[in-house]
Order: structure tokens, then C-alpha cells, then sequence
């Protein structure tokens, strides 16, 4: 295998081939000793390919000979003046797709629309099985259950780009296209994440224990409905930066209740005072400040997440648990988003209380921040817009196992026996 890649990179040098020890190889007999990697494809760099066969690499080499453009975020490709992207529906079933009885053959829209001095032709398919997105998706991880009733736009004759450049021209002409179809016949399509096509598992997942044969007795605990509803939404979403607003949810949840549990809290021990009847004037006001201070309307969104993740977030646990899914380190260190311009998350101390809640709340209200207002023209003193490209959204999705952990342990630690 490894001579074959060596010939591959000779033919397209562009390519760069990578060699990693397979860590299954001494369990499972039949697995190679050496996983091999190929990146380096014009127009998205760091889609990674995983070649681990002669069947794959025929399939890869034969895509390299097409010479296409791979767009870097949604799954599309462009040859000479033609470009094709996958697509998928958003709400209704995929039979309305093939009601038209002068369907003759695999167009189901046709659309011709001027842009930028383009006359382009437009056309919504079905079954391209010899089309170059079809290529990709045969190459491409997690694709092939897409090559099946493939539903994709093909806009042909495209030939001059604008200043803005091929990728922000093809999505301009796809939101306007898109749009109308939805708007004016109700079938609704979105392009396919290319990251989440991939699913590339950062995770280690959790080891669970066996599905019992027999009873089994549970203590009754009264969960808030509203965020185990949360929480299935985000293990629903694919796309991340809103799989990561969804998680944050759950904090959100408590970012003035936690201010009454404080509040609770100090009072009551102003009450137990032994000398509560000789000051009691003293103490009263003492509450009253508490009081005012935790629940002014004017006290920052970062501030409340703190105080939630010191109401139900214990160090030591949330270590072990990043320990366990191999993440330690990773939070354990600096990681800059590139954005417009950097976005720094902070490396957080798991060793002692110190900084820990301090450097634990401002990554996660930055991330938070980024992807809120991710409106370029947005004050960047407040926040860093954050850029969805395909390195960008392989470190969100690190970001998101933790966030993922804590929104499981506030659900957990909130609850009522």
C-alpha cells in the first residue's frame, strides 16, 4: 500500500500522504499495522481521506484524475464551468420530489437565472451516479449512504467569478435559488455540512455498562423536563456551532436562578447569627445588599454562568470525566479559533480551585460570544465573529465535549429525589 501512495503522490504532488500506527492492529487480526491518510485536495486542503485498501485507492485515484475544485464547508465540486452540490430536504418527504408526471428522466427543476454577467442553467437532480459529486461522495468518509437517490443542484455555465470568489458566489446563487423553490412551491433543501458528513470522532466514547437481563431498581429523581429537552436537541443537531448554543442552554437555564440559591445560601447564615437578635438591623441590611447585588439586571451574562458552574459543577469530577474521554490535556491548553482575528479560549488549571471557575467560564462564554454574533460587522471588543471553516469547526467540536459533560452534570445535580 505504501508503494502504491508513493506512486500516487509522484502522479499528483499536491497531495500529502500521512502514516499513523493502527491502535486496533494487535487486537483484531485482520486489521493493517499502518493507517495511511491523503489531504491536500485543491480548494479544501484539510479534508483528510483514509486509504485502507487498493479499492479505496482506485476510487481516489480516479477521483484525482477528474481535477476538481472541493468546496471546503458544504460537500460540492466544480469542473471547468460546471459545479454540483449535494443536497438534502428540510421538512417534507422526499416523494413530492417525484409527483411530476413529465418527469422524463433524473431532472426534477429546472432554473435558468443571470448572475454576475452569468447565463447560468440551473437544474435540482436525482440519482447522479455518474455525476463528479458522486466522486467525491465515493471517496469521501460517511458519503457513501449519499449516493443512493443523491438529490444535488448543478448550476452550468458558470464561467466568469465576482470579487467575492467562487465559494461565496456558488452560495449566494444557492440561498437565492434554495429560497425561492421553498417559498414558492414548499419543498424546502439545505446543503450537507461537509464536517459533519465526515463525523470525525474526536471523542473517546464513554464506556457504558451492559444492558441488564435482569430487574433492576431505580430511586425516583424529579428531572426538569425542559432540559433533558435541551439536551436531545443537541444530540440532534448536526450542524455544531448550533449543537453548541443548545448545550449552552442548559446553563443559561440557571443564570438567575443560581442567583436566588446564592442569595438562600447567605441568608440563612445571617439568620443562624448567634447574635442575630442583638444586629438584627445590621444583618437585615447586610441581606439586602446581598440581595440587591446578586439579582441586579445589570450584571453580566459571564458573571451568571460562573455562578452556575460553581453551583453545580465539582473540579475534581469534571477532571476525571475529561480524563476518561482522553481530553485533559487538550483543555489543559491554549487553543486559538482563527477568525477575523484570533480568538484565544484559555487553558484551564484542573489541579487546584484557584482560576479554575474564572478560566472554565470565559472559554466557554467566548466560544459562546463568537458564535452568537458571528455578525462580521459586530463590535469585535465584545466578541470575536466566529468563521465556520473546516478547522474551525474540527476544534468547536473538541469544544462541544465538554460543554456536552457539564450540561449532563447540571441536569444530574439539579434534580429532585
Amino acid at each position: 500500500m505504501e508503494e502504491k501512495l508513493q506512486q500516487l503522490k509522484e502522479k499528483f504532488p499536491n497531495i500529502v500522504i500521512e502514516k499513523k500506527d493502527n491502535p486496533f492492529y494487535e487486537k483484531f487480526e485482520d486489521e493493517n499495522k499502518f493507517l495511511f491518510y491523503v489531504n491536500g485536495f485543491t480548494g479544501n486542503p484539510d479534508l483528510k481521506i483514509n486509504v485502507g485498501d487498493d479499492e479505496r485507492l482506485e476510487r481516489l485515484h480516479h477521483f484525482l484524475e477528474q481535477e476538481l475544485f472541493v468546496y471546503p464547508d458544504f460537500v460540492a465540486v466544480k469542473k471547468e464551468n460546471t459545479i454540483e452540490v449535494l443536497l438534502s430536504t428540510i421538512g417534507f418527504k422526499p416523494y413530492r420530489l417525484y409527483e411530476r408526471e413529465d418527469d422524463s428522466e433524473n431532472t426534477i427543476i429546472e432554473i435558468g437565472m443571470f448572475y454576475n454577467k452569468n447565463d447560468l442553467n440551473i437544474t435540482i437532480e436525482v440519482d447522479n451516479a455518474q455525476g463528479n459529486i458522486t466522486k467525491l461522495l465515493e471517496i469521501v468518509p460517511g458519503g457513501a449512504r449519499h449516493t443512493k437517490k443523491t438529490i444535488f443542484l448543478k448550476i452550468n455555465n458558470f464561467i466568469k467569478s465576482s470579487n467575492e470568489g467562487i465559494i461565496n458566489d456558488t452560495r449566494n446563487i444557492i440561498n437565492s435559488v434554495l429560497f425561492d423553490i421553498e417559498f414558492s412551491y414548499g419543498i424546502a433543501f439545505e446543503t450537507v455540512n461537509i464536517d459533519s458528513l465526515i463525523r470525525r470522532l474526536v471523542r473517546k466514547r464513554q464506556k457504558f455498562n451492559e444492558i441488564p437481563s435482569e430487574k433492576i431498581n431505580l430511586v425516583f429523581k424529579k428531572y426538569i423536563p425542559e432540559l433533558i429537552q435541551y439536551f436531545h436537541l443537541a444530540e440532534k443537531v448536526d450542524y455544531l456551532p448550533f449543537k453548541f448554543i443548545c448545550y449552552y442552554h442548559i446553563l443559561e437555564y440557571f443564570s438567575d436562578k443560581s442567583a436566588y440559591n446564592i442569595v438562600s445560601k447567605e441568608v440563612k447564615k445571617l439568620l443562624l447569627k448567634p447574635d442575630f437578635h442583638i444586629k438584627t438591623d445590621q444583618y437585615v441590611n447586610t441581606a439586602i445588599n446581598i440581595f440587591k447585588k446578586e439579582n441586579d439586571k445589570y450584571t453580566g451574562d459571564k458573571v451568571k454562568v460562573e455562578r452556575v458552574l460553581r453551583q453545580f459543577i465539582d473540579r475534581e469530577d469534571l477532571k476525571e470525566t475529561l480524563l476518561n474521554i482522553e481530553k485533559l490535556n487538550y483543555f489543559s491548553e491554549e487553543v486559538t479559533i482563527d477568525c477575523i482575528k484570533p480568538l484565544k479560549l484559555p487553558a484551564i488549571n484542573f489541579d487546584q480551585d484557584g482560576n479554575f471557575y474564572g478560566e472554565l467560564t470565559k472559554r466557554i462564554y467566548s466560544l459562546r460570544c463568537s458564535i452568537v454574533h458571528s455578525n462580521p460587522d459586530f463590535d469585535e471588543s465584545k466578541a470575536v465573529p466566529f468563521s465556520p471553516t473546516s478547522s474551525n469547526l474540527h476544534k468547536l467540536k473538541i469544544e462541544i465535549e465538554m460543554i456536552a459533560e457539564i450540561a449532563k452534570k447540571i441536569i444530574i445535580n439539579s434534580k429532585e429525589i
